[in-house]
């Protein structure tokens, strides 16, 4: 089963150098999707490039945008939104040849990181302002660019097993990643624990190859170590991933590993043992 990463900075993009070394650690380490910053400020030809250079080795390039304010459907259509990108989007796939196009569309909105949302008086309009968005973006996304649609989702969907927006989700995108950032793969509080609401959800509305598990690898500091590999190292996440891949063996709704970020995984220690000797 392939692994996808996350990729936010242009300058791996727009840097051949760095771009080779990407790709090189793509095919290393397995990872057969990427989900790429689309940025307005990086040139057009720099992500043909580099979207071309990815095919050429197995590696799908998806689109991502979102920021938190976009939960919002009165945004969408300001400047600056969602419609203006995925606008910007299209163009830029109709300018492009097949080989440079993009694979898919990615959304990162995260509105749990607001205010708003943890204020428990004004969550409920902000989950509900976000499931409009949802379905006008996904609706735009397949009619106007006619590519598959997945989205990053915070794990307090999971947290009620009534969740109507974490069920919406997941019946309106063809995947979900899901940002089960823990550290260790069972037990209270780990990665299964946050993951398994979705897969619920998705296996009832029968939903195969849906649910994707996400791992971190970044120093979250002054956040808890246990929302990442930053501290325990590349050899104790792929041990840990390994036990997720293995708990979902036979579950037809898990569509494997996303780990944030390529630029931080890169960085990230190995740690040999004596017994690895």
């Amino acid at each position: 089963m392939g692994r996808r990463a996350w990729l936010w900075s242009p300058v791996y993009v727009a840097d051949e150098v760095r771009s080779e070394r990407v790709l090189k650690f793509c095919v290393i380490k397995g990872i057969d999707t990427i989900y790429l910053w689309f940025s307005f400020n990086t040139s057009a030809s720099y992500y043909r490039s580099f979207i071309r250079k990815a095919n050429a080795v197995g590696v799908k390039v998806h689109a991502v945008f979102g920021e938190p304010s976009m939960y919002d459907p009165a945004k969408y259509k300001e400047k600056g939104g969602l419609f203006e990108r995925l606008s910007v989007l299209d163009s830029f796939q109709r300018s492009s040849a097949f080989d440079e196009m993009f694979a898919g569309v990615h959304l990162d909105i995260e509105p749990h990181t607001l205010a708003e949302w943890r204020n428990e008086e004004t969550r409920p309009m902000v989950k509900e302002k976000w499931g409009e968005t949802m379905e006008l973006y996904v609706s735009d996304i397949k009619h106007t660019l006619g590519l598959p649609v997945s989205a990053a989702l915070p794990i307090a969907l999971g947290n009620g097993t009534n969740d109507e927006l974490a069920r919406k989700a997941i019946l309106l995108h063809d995947q979900v990643a899901i940002m089960s950032y823990r550290n260790q793969a069972y037990g209270n509080d780990s990665i299964v624990t946050h993951v398994n609401p979705f897969i619920i959800f998705a296996a009832n509305l029968l939903k195969p190859n849906c649910v994707i598990a996400s791992v971190e690898t970044k120093d979250v500091h002054p956040e808890p170590e246990k929302l990442t590999f930053y501290h325990q190292g590349e050899k104790a996440m792929n041990e840990q991933i390994r036990l997720v891949e293995y708990y979902y063996g036979q579950e037809t709704a898990f569509a494997g590993i996303s780990v944030h970020s390529i630029e931080y995984w890169m960085e990230l220690h190995y740690e040999i043992k004596e017994e690895d000797l």
